[in-house]
């Protein structure tokens, strides 16, 4: 939630480290990654293999939206909805 790398040391299950690869996110720095990730739903896929939740849809839309944010840097043309 904080933007960063989640620290391994702080992981205790499977849905931990599920949440962690949505983090990688944020270490990732070319727009052509982040339009690869979006059309192959990298991140959709990571959170329909965790529980439903509210905190489960907040991580994802954060994450989401960096994706977003950092595709267009590449393709302006990409809406948020692609």
């Amino acid at each position: 939630m904080e933007g960063r790398i989640v620290d391994f040391t702080h992981l205790k299950n499977l849905n931990d480290f599920k949440l962690l690869q949505l983090g990688w996110i944020y270490d990732i720095n070319f727009a052509p990654t982040f339009q690869c990730i979006r059309e192959r739903a990298y991140l959709e896929m990571i959170r329909d293999a965790l529980p439903k939740s509210e905190e489960v849809e907040e991580v994802f839309s954060m994450v989401q939206s960096y994706a977003v944010r950092n595709c267009n840097r590449c393709n302006p043309q990409v809406s948020q909805s692609s």
